[in-house]
């Protein structure tokens, strides 16, 4: 459970950063229960939220080591994240099924966070064929699009949103199979 008053506390720069880009404040340490700004606990409904999926470890079919570790789930659900450039697929799980496929032995790493985190990676990614080139890069801090042929939507993540990712993670809803 969560007080929001409505500030900013903690050193909160992402938030900060957030509130800047989407124009609203937003309050860190989501739960499955998030707080008004006059403090009423309320439940956040499905809909509030959307699925984070990572395929991590195994090996590719060409022998070559798989996706690195870098989302973790501890026994609560509770999901740390290393802050370093991620590529995850958002929404349903087609492209982690597509992509687990390739990597026999992989495990999917998934958790929640609330949909407008998702709007937000959606609304800043920006096709990875001519990134660096392309002036919406906002120097190299949006989110790729990445594999456009494949089932689903993925996406590379500077680390900067892995940050924002662990911070707004929704607790508890962190899992691997």
């Amino acid at each position: 459970y969560l007080y929001n008053s409505g500030e900013i506390s903690g050193g909160d720069v992402a938030a900060a950063v957030l509130q800047h880009s989407i124009g609203f404040a937003v309050g860190g340490g989501l739960s499955r229960h998030s707080a008004t700004a006059k403090g009423t606990i309320t439940k956040n409904a499905p809909s509030d939220t959307a699925t984070v999926f990572r395929v991590q470890g195994g090996k590719a079919l060409s022998g070559e080591l798989g996706s690195r570790k870098l989302i973790r789930v501890d026994e609560f659900g509770d999901v740390s994240i290393q802050k370093t450039t991620l590529n995850v697929s958002v929404g349903d799980t087609a492209h982690a099924e597509h992509f687990q496929k390739l990597r026999p032995g992989s495990t999917v790493t998934s958790f929640e966070i609330p949909k407008w985190m998702e709007e937000f990676i959606e609304a800043e990614a920006i096709p990875q064929l001519g990134y660096r080139t392309n002036p919406l890069n906002q120097g190299g801090l949006a989110p790729k699009v990445v594999d456009p042929t494949t089932p689903g939507r993925s996406y590379e993540l500077p680390s900067i949103w892995a940050e924002w990712l662990q911070e707004y993670a929704i607790k508890g809803s962190g899992r691997v199979q």
